[in-house]
């Protein structure tokens, strides 16, 4: 679907992932999470095909307002305080279902189950990070990774981020709206889940994550991936465009660059996307907001909209597009060179 404009007046463009000073074209996107109607424009860059937004708003708090999926709470069990006991336990539990064989968790794992924790194992057993590890999670929203983290066992958790409503601590998590000086080169793993897309500097981001990283850590950055399949049957009607909250939208090629330039190496790729890219859009394509009261399929108020077999359909078709590497957004896993 082709969505491009005119290119606006000439002015100094600079790909926020590669670098590169050219543009491929324009695109105009509207806001459409909360239907607020107000369209903003997205540069292409010639070189990676990054999107890139060029005219930000000047509170974009006001974007990120309830019901904001990031706020989005865990069960209050999992944010209980847990004796000294139960944390080492379950951190061994989840230290042997991590592949790290420990005779007391795998009879924890036969006694009271697997661990609950609704995330991919793959984080943590590519990254090696278990339950001993310092994690740090880089706009974190309402920290469930974190928390569920926590609630098995991990001991050195911190949160960031620029939305924070209260700073937390706990033992074993600590929340803040700042990045603490303290943790320079301390932690194992540094996660980024769908938050560099949000900032309109990645680069500078990225270059902020390197320095939390000690000697072998791994750096975790999941973000939606333009030039993707999504996006060239959508284009601005692509859910994961998501105006304006979504400044910088790298392709594959656009966060090799990024990474390479930030002095960090590529180990791993994963695209992890579903069907979400297909029901959003679909949503977006009859001109129905993400959290419309009334009308909204993704947010539970209008279940009859898209067919069962819709759905089972473009799961099926995520999974292929993924193991293709065209899903619309990816894992990438780097360390430092």
């Amino acid at each position: 679907m082709s969505t491009a404009i005119p290119s606006s007046a000439p002015a100094t463009y600079r790909c926020a992932c590669c670098g590169g000073d050219r543009k491929a074209g324009e695109h105009l996107a509207r806001e459409r999470m909360y239907g607020d109607d107000i369209s903003f424009r997205y540069a292409e860059c010639a070189d990676c095909g990054t999107l890139q937004l060029l005219d930000p708003p000047a509170d974009m708090g006001w974007y990120y307002r309830e019901p904001y999926i990031s706020w989005q709470e865990v069960p209050a069990y999992v944010d209980q305080r847990l004796s000294a006991f139960s944390r080492l336990l379950r951190g061994w539990r989840f230290a042997d279902r991590l592949g790290r064989f420990n005779p007391v968790g795998r009879i924890a794992r036969h006694a009271f189950g697997e661990p609950e924790f609704p995330f991919p194992l793959t984080w943590f057993e590519h990254s090696k990070a278990g339950p001993g590890a310092r994690i740090f999670d880089f706009g974190c929203g309402s920290a469930r990774v974190l928390k569920y983290l926590r609630y098995n066992g991990y001991r050195h958790l911190h949160g960031h981020d620029r939305y924070m409503r209260k700073q937390t601590s706990l033992p074993g998590l600590e929340l803040t709206a700042e990045i603490p000086s303290r943790l320079a080169a301390q932690c194992d793993l540094v996660m980024a889940h769908h938050s560099l897309e949000h900032l309109d500097r990645p680069f500078e981001g990225v270059q902020e994550l390197k320095r939390l990283l000690k000697p072998g850590a791994t750096l975790l950055i999941r973000v939606p991936v333009a030039q993707s399949h999504a996006w060239r049957q959508y284009g601005t009607s692509w859910v994961q465009l998501d105006a304006p909250r979504h400044q910088v939208l790298p392709s594959e090629q656009g966060m090799r660059r990024m990474l390479e330039r930030a002095g960090l190496s590529l180990t791993r790729v994963d695209y992890d996307s579903s069907a979400f890219q297909f029901v959003g859009s679909e949503q977006y394509l009859l001109d129905i907001p993400l959290f419309d009261p009334q009308r909204s399929f993704v947010a539970g108020h209008n279940p009859d909209l898209f067919s069962a077999k819709q759905r089972a359909d473009w799961a099926q078709l995520a999974q292929r597009l993924n193991e293709q590497g065209d899903g619309d957004q990816a894992c990438f896993y780097a360390r430092l060179s």
